[in-house]
């Protein structure tokens, strides 16, 4: 037997390759070690964890087997009084949705406007139902207003509440996007039920930001499910159909979070707003990001499959064209792609009155792609206040720009209507906002004359833990389009 003994040059370069390993391993441990000490001041630097940024005792799940919806509400609110009252403070003058007696308490009129709700029409007989679904972080209150316009058109309205909602931020640190699909499966069964002995019956679903993903994923799965009911038509306010890229990223956190709870936050802030979470979990970025790339992929199965897109019912949608919190051109892509004939989407320009101190990219050339939206047959129109080529100055004044020559007609008709041609954009806004689309200004607590709608503080920077919170427009003051337009797609057909 011959042995080969290894040269003295092998020799060397296993020895030089053993000290770049090694190298390598220890500056990727100096890096690791200073990455954990740079995340580790900037958790001190937060607002401290308090009581509410703990999961609850209490699982957010609720058996969805009711035989009506009045006994879910029941249980929901029980739960919700539950989860709050383990971090129930003592009364306090500062803002917190958690004091006794506080101006930011979600009790109003006697019931919290965060759980569910339920609505029937007053008047006249029952022409259908909707079930609305809140966004991410945000409760059921922000659909109240639109709630209310269909039931006083004759609807049956669920306003449903998305598990990990409603209660304390902490409850969204380990919920699943399929909890909340779930839940939106559970509401759009409770109003099939309730208008299920009507002769000539209309069956809606819509949502607001991530409840726009949801109930789009609800549409989808219902086109190839010959047991499912397929709504008749969709409602989108500011929906999610895409997120920033880097929200991919926000499950790496777990790689670091048991070392520091503050890990597992994006954003860690006092809690003022009665109906919404500023805190906020990374968990729940996460969650909403893999609901997209699901849909994505949902749309493009469905797609391969012949004749099931035939089936999609009409979308109406409308989204500030520099929402900041979604992708605008994704809705853009998703009318192009699945939208048929009379669905109407509405792109909110910003005021340009403020052009001069605006980005190039903001220009309203640059800022949707006329040629792509020409692909579609939807009804598409532009609510700007940019003057048309060769007149002079901006203004305030609102104009209904069409983008296709389908929109035409839609545009000359709420250009003739009194009460939307009056529109002008208020003198110190300029943009609507992700929050804002389906709130109205007069608004109790989120209006242009509410506590919250007046905050205008001013002073230096870093100094509140706010952000900009408190300059992001809360109310839409042009919501009466809103009512007006949707009363167009979904009543007046």
């Amino acid at each position: 037997m011959v042995f080969l003994h290894p040269s003295k040059e092998d020799t060397i370069m296993k020895k030089k390759w053993l000290q770049i390993i090694g190298y390598t391993l220890l500056i990727a441990s100096i890096a690791f070690i200073a990455v954990l000490i740079y995340l580790g001041y900037a958790a001190s630097k937060q607002y401290a964890l308090q009581p509410w940024h703990e999961a609850p005792k209490w699982e957010d799940r609720l058996i969805q087997d009711k035989a009506d919806f009045a006994s879910y509400l029941a249980e929901e609110r029980a739960l919700i009084d539950s989860i709050c009252a383990d971090v129930l403070v003592e009364e306090t003058s500062t803002y917190n949705r958690y004091g006794k007696n506080n101006p930011s308490s979600p009790y109003w009129n006697g019931e919290n406007g965060n759980a569910s709700f339920e609505y029937r029409p007053q008047d006249g007989e029952m022409m259908g139902g909707i079930l609305l679904v809140h966004g991410l972080s945000d409760s059921p209150y922000h659909l109240r207003a639109i709630g209310k316009l269909f039931a006083d058109n004759g609807y049956y309205v669920i306003g449903l509440r998305l598990p990990g909602h409603g209660t304390v931020p902490g409850a969204l640190l380990n919920v699943q996007w399929e909890d909340w699909y779930d839940a939106v499966k559970f509401g759009a069964q409770m109003v099939q039920s309730e208008i299920s002995s009507l002769a000539d019956k209309r069956f809606y679903v819509g949502g607001f930001s991530t409840g726009g993903a949801l109930t789009l994923r609800y549409v989808l799965q219902s086109l190839s499910d010959t047991t499912a009911v397929t709504p008749d038509q969709l409602l989108l306010l500011s929906p999610a159909i895409g997120v920033h890229p880097l929200a991919e990223a926000s499950d790496w956190h777990k790689l670091t979070s048991w070392m520091f709870e503050e890990f597992k936050w994006f954003e860690i802030k006092p809690e003022y707003d009665p109906f919404k979470y500023n805190s906020f979990p990374k968990n729940a970025i996460d969650q909403i990001f893999e609901l997209t790339i699901a849909n994505r992929k949902l749309m493009d199965k469905l797609a391969k499959k012949t004749g099931v897109l035939e089936k999609m019912p009409p979308i109406y949608a409308s989204q500030s064209c520099v929402d900041a919190t979604v992708e605008t051109q994704k809705l853009i892509d998703l009318f192009v792609q699945l939208a048929p004939p009379k669905s109407d989407l509405y792109l909110f320009d910003v005021n340009r009155k403020f052009e001069a101190a605006m980005p190039d990219k903001l220009s309203l050339a640059k800022i949707v792609d006329y040629e792509q939206i020409k692909s579609s047959p939807a009804t598409v129109v532009m609510v700007t206040n940019k003057q048309m080529e060769g007149t002079p100055g901006y203004g305030n004044k609102i104009s209904f720009r069409p983008l296709t020559k389908a929109s035409e007609a839609k545009a000359l008709q709420l250009e003739q209507d009194d009460a939307l041609s009056a529109l002008e954009w208020p003198e110190n806004l300029f943009a609507l906002s992700h929050v804002c689309i389906p709130i109205a200004s007069d608004d109790y607590f989120y209006g242009d004359e509410s506590k919250l709608g007046k905050i205008n503080a001013k002073g230096e920077n870093n100094v509140l833990l706010l952000g900009n919170d408190l300059h992001r427009l809360r109310y839409n003051p042009f919501y009466d389009l809103i009512e007006k337009s949707i009363m167009q797609s979904f009543v007046e057909q």
